[in-house]
């Protein structure tokens, strides 16, 4: 299986829907363009975010114990200062909480992680098509068939796009 497949594969969730989750690929994307740039998550912001988005609410520390669990070894005021980044940018809320006579910020996550990753992979597309409409719409086609499961859902999408234009007149 080629690079393209390799990609195609990836971004596909257990259900076989496609997803953003866990790629390299739209952890670069997402931070280099489509979004607007007070809402793009950097790599390590996503890799937060994500953290949240899978656990809940939690403190620095809690988020720091869990990067760590997951192989990624962060000093705490690191974990701190993206949280406080995430917290500017929207992305993540706080509230304060007193615990052991000191207080301590608990995080939550302001967006679902499905809307993050469709506002990231629609404004990225979007931007990709204006710019660059043939080789974008190639290359998507080039991904989706490779594997059968990809012809026969782009013949849905194309088949439901094609509906909707004879329904508009």
């Amino acid at each position: 299986m080629g690079c393209a497949g390799e990609a195609s594969r990836h971004l596909r969730d257990e259900e076989g829907n496609y997803s953003c989750r866990n790629s390299r690929l739209y952890k670069r994307v997402a931070m280099v363009c489509g979004m607007p740039e007070e809402k793009r998550a950097a790599p390590l912001e996503y890799d937060v975010l994500s953290v949240i988005w899978e656990k809940g609410e939690m403190t620095v520390a809690e988020v720091r114990s869990e990067l760590a669990r997951r192989g990624r070894i962060l000093a705490l005021t690191t974990v701190s200062t993206v949280l406080d980044r995430l917290y500017k940018k929207g992305l993540v809320g706080r509230k304060l909480q007193t615990a052991r006579f000191s207080p301590r910020y608990v995080y939550f996550a302001t967006v679902e992680r499905s809307e993050y990753e469709n506002s990231v992979v629609s404004a990225t597309i979007s931007s990709l098509l204006e710019k660059m409409t043939e080789p974008t719409i190639s290359k998507l086609m080039e991904l989706m068939a490779e594997n059968e499961e990809d012809r026969e859902l782009l013949s849905r999408y194309l088949e439901k796009l094609r509906q909707a234009q004879k329904e508009r007149g």
